[in-house]
């Protein structure tokens, strides 16, 4: 058995065959670093082959990806309550732009990727929002810019370092309406006032992570 999934770095995203027993080894909304993968191309398009010597390994949210989403799925429109929210927050290495693991009242940090040392206050936050809707099954994964992009839209910037309140005010709003591509969220919005359609205030574009460090 096979399943595809779709990956995303800085620079592109593409595809990624999963066999067998690999296919629960990722997790959309996640970071990856996967090693001794098999790279395949068929009408110039390039794609990734995971085998039995490959090697998945979990680490820490990569935050920048690319905007340029490739077609690999229709996008769809949804809207209704955020029923259930997780968000994960991490800080960005302004160097290497990889992630940084904050202890809390920290000034400085060293980032493990680079070695460079950084004024924490000057890290960049990088989010990762899981929830569902009222509406239908799919659980559904925004990614940094995604979240960025709908909190500046609502005026609601100061959330984006603040988990509790962020899922707080998410679960607060009566209707989300948004755009997915295999449950990836591409643009979130609310409502205008006196609007049912779904335009509103919307912010756009979504990501996923990398093929050496890799998201699904």
């Amino acid at each position: 058995m096979m399943q595809t999934v779709t990956v995303a770095d800085a620079t592109s995203r593409l595809n990624v065959s999963l066999w067998s027993r690999r296919i629960d080894s990722m997790e959309s909304g996640n970071s990856y670093e996967i090693r001794d993968v098999t790279i395949k191309e068929f009408c110039n398009v390039k794609s990734l082959s995971v085998g039995a010597e490959s090697v998945i390994t979990p680490c820490t949210d990569i935050g920048v990806v690319s905007e340029n989403i490739a077609e690999t799925g229709s996008a769809e429109r949804y809207s209704g309550a955020v029923e259930m929210v997780a968000v994960s927050l991490h800080y960005l290495c302004r160097s290497c732009r990889k992630g940084i693991d904050v202890e809390d009242a920290s000034i400085f940090v060293r980032c493990k990727g680079c070695q460079m040392k950084q004024k924490v206050e000057s890290l960049k936050p990088s989010v990762v929002a899981k929830f569902s809707l009222s509406s239908c099954t799919n659980k559904f994964t925004a990614f940094s810019n995604c979240v960025s992009d709908f909190l500046t839209a609502v005026k609601r910037e100061e959330l984006l370092n603040d988990v509790e309140e962020l899922e707080n005010y998410l679960l607060g709003i009566p209707q989300l309406q948004i755009t997915a591509s295999e449950n990836v969220a591409t643009e979130m919005s609310v409502p205008a006032a006196g609007s049912e359609s779904m335009s509103g205030v919307k912010a756009s574009v979504a990501s996923a992570e990398e093929t050496e460090n890799v998201t699904e």
